[in-house]
């Protein structure tokens, strides 16, 4: 039988998936909106590149975090469990 933490661990990763596929609609949405408008000159182009990296290398982290947490957290009360 899965432990809590396997389940919130199973869950979690779905709701990360979905907000990775959000962010990149929402990156897709804003360089068409940018390429329709025509205003976006080459330093805010750069700008929003970097800043947009930034974004995604912030949430691949937390991601990892997040889940390397959930991983210990199952594992240890699934020890804890097994010792009962």
């Amino acid at each position: 039988m899965e432990n809590i933490f396997e389940v919130f661990k199973k869950n979690y990763e779905l709701a990360l998936k979905n907000m990775e596929l959000l962010q990149n609609q929402n990156e897709v949405m804003l360089k068409m909106f940018a390429d329709m408008s025509h205003s976006m000159n080459q330093e805010t182009e750069k700008n929003y590149r970097e800043w947009s990296e930034n974004v995604r290398m912030g949430f691949k982290d937390y991601q990892t975090l997040v889940l390397q947490g959930l991983e210990y957290l199952a594992a240890k009360v699934g020890k804890s469990n097994s010792n009962d």
